[in-house]
């Protein structure tokens, strides 16, 4: 990282943290998210001195993001908006610490790491981070407050302080690239899943190794991070590449909302020849303007019910997939189980998923390959590259921040 020097000749870290809402920001019954104002002023005020006894070089700023809220309601403009706050500000700090909430966390850090990516017409990265992107939150929230009158106090017990103070230590353990901090573990950020709703180790990484553990000491997992990957001339500390990122998240921003990926997931359900919830479901969904893109979940090694348990290409959800294909649609196939590999040949109950051209998502969660087709169709349409669906397919099955093992 590039660390100013200070007046008096020390290294200054400086970070900007990006407050969103969520629980570590709750305060009051029932829990609601403090604004931006309130939070920093009681983080100034009670963490960060305790930060700075550790790290007596760090510069702590927040930012003017202010779209605070739970992260129930986060949409794909959101993570736009958080995006943009770190491309603006880019030059300005070495790393970023992202406060979130943990419904969408995981959400949130893997459509981070595709929209801080620049993309030529090509498909191919022109720009990468190389700097930390860290995402955290927590369980429990940071402050308490007894009654409106009493002022606010670090909630006893929380699990919030050592997530912010871990998501410091990743920093300034200088990865580059977006990761998610929870309960001693720095996760690659489109890898991670939330796997507990209450328990404080609730974020794991199923499918990729953790880039760090924070035991007695934090230690970093060099060969699993985007160290190597990532080479210096595609950085977007060089202006230029900083450049394009910008001009690019500017018009991803400008028409997201017009590329909707729908999620179907699969279920025993009743189905017929004249009847399917699943394939009314789809076919209705594909008559919203804006829809581009299927994330299927499918059992097992991506198995999907057609509709007919004798003759796929009879079966109703058979159809109306192949006929979302021929729309020009981009389906990709994802399995409900998190660990494990995608191949739809494995049975014969999920072959007939290459006739309607879904794409086996090998080991990509289906939280990153909805964040990723959503990020490829906005580029797409956004930059006017004019790709083609079995382009954009490629593109799926191809790395571009780590979040495919190829």
């Amino acid at each position: 990282m590039a660390n100013k020097f200070a007046p008096t000749g020390l290294i200054v870290m400086r970070v900007c943290i990006i407050y969103t809402g969520g629980t570590i920001g709750c305060v009051g019954n029932p829990l609601a998210p403090m604004s931006r104002d309130d939070f920093q002023q009681a983080f100034a005020t009670l963490i960060s001195p305790l930060i700075k006894s550790k790290y007596s070089d760090i510069e702590i700023t927040f930012s003017h993001f202010a779209n605070v809220l739970d992260s129930t309601n986060i949409q794909p403009s959101d993570w736009c908006l958080i995006a943009s706050e770190i491309v603006n500000d880019y030059s300005d700090y070495d790393a970023f610490i992202v406060l979130h909430g943990t419904d969408t966390m995981a959400w949130t850090a893997s459509a981070l790491s595709f929209l801080l990516t620049g993309l030529n017409q090509h498909g191919q990265v022109i720009a990468a981070l190389d700097k930390s992107v860290i995402v955290t939150g927590s369980q429990l929230p940071l402050f308490i407050q007894q009654t409106q009158l009493t002022p606010l106090s670090l909630y006893e017990n929380t699990d919030a302080l050592n997530n912010i103070t871990g998501a410091v230590e990743a920093i300034y353990a200088r990865i580059k690239e977006v990761g998610v901090y929870f309960h001693q573990q720095l996760l690659r950020g489109n890898r991670s899943l939330k796997t507990n709703t209450h328990a404080f180790d609730a974020f794991s990484s199923p499918n990729y190794p953790c880039l760090g553990q924070d035991d007695l000491a934090f230690e970093l997992n060099h060969k699993d991070t985007r160290h190597a990957v990532n080479p210096f001339e595609i950085a977007l500390s060089h202006p230029e590449n900083l450049a394009t990122a910008k001009y690019q998240l500017a018009q991803i921003n400008r028409c997201v909302d017009e590329n909707i990926v729908i999620n179907v997931a699969a279920y025993p359900v009743f189905y017929s020849q004249q009847s399917n919830i699943l394939s009314h479901f789809l076919s209705s969904a594909m008559s919203i303007p804006h829809v581009k893109g299927i994330i299927l979940q499918s059992y097992g090694a991506g198995s999907f019910p057609s509709g007919s348990a004798k003759n796929a290409k009879d079966g109703l959800m058979y159809q109306a997939l192949k006929a979302a294909s021929e729309q020009g649609i981009v389906i990709v196939n994802c399995t409900q189980v998190i660990t494990g590999l995608v191949n739809a040949n494995s049975y014969e109950a999920g072959s007939w998923l290459s006739d309607v051209n879904a794409l086996d998502a090998k080991d990509m969660s289906p939280i990153a390959a909805l964040t990723k087709l959503t990020f490829l169709l906005a580029v797409n349409q956004g930059l006017n590259y004019q790709w083609l669906p079995k382009f954009i397919g490629a593109l799926m099955l191809t790395d571009l921040a780590g979040e495919i093992t190829l």
